[in-house]
């Protein structure tokens, strides 16, 4: 596919957190030619200082934007610290 990237990451807003991972595909195919998708590193990062459950969740290259009812929160990937509040 000419001049289109797949994705390399997988973010999933879940209820204690979010479920984020790397994905990929490997050359096998199953019974219908579709490539078989591997995920690895997957970890689970709990909602920042008790806040509840988000309702929206922006994944960017080192960090992950949290929207609640009533505020933003940045958390770095890294390191799973609080950068913005």
């Amino acid at each position: 596919r000419k001049g289109k990237q797949r994705s390399e990451q997988l973010a999933w807003l879940a209820g204690p957190g979010v479920f984020f991972g790397k994905i990929g595909t490997t050359s096998r195919t199953d019974s219908n030619s579709q490539p078989h998708v591997i995920f690895s590193e997957q970890s689970l990062l709990q909602y920042p200082n008790d806040a509840g459950a988000a309702i929206s969740l922006a994944a960017l290259e080192f960090h992950f934007l949290f929207l609640f009812h009533d505020k933003l929160v940045a958390v770095n990937t890294l390191n799973e610290e609080v950068a913005f509040e």
